[in-house]
């Protein structure tokens, strides 16, 4: 669900990580709503994560070793 919603980052405000509540937070308080370059900069987010996450199942289904960056999905 997020990288489809990331997908539609003009329109949602997408968030995969919890440290980012703050900044989406204080924008929709200041300004109404979230700007454009913070959803573009989340959406970028979402997509590095599951990126990631669909390496790793990959690596595990062709019984690779997982690099370093990987073991946060073991």
């Amino acid at each position: 669900m997020l990288r489809s919603a990331a997908k539609s980052f003009k329109d949602v405000t997408v968030i995969c990580d919890p440290e980012d509540y703050g900044k989406v937070t204080e924008e929709i308080q200041e300004k109404g709503e979230v700007s454009f370059e913070t959803k573009k900069r989340l959406a970028g987010k979402v997509f590095n994560l599951t990126s990631a996450y669909d390496a790793a199942i990959s690596n595990f289904l062709l019984e690779e070793e997982y690099p370093k960056i990987y073991e946060c999905f073991i």
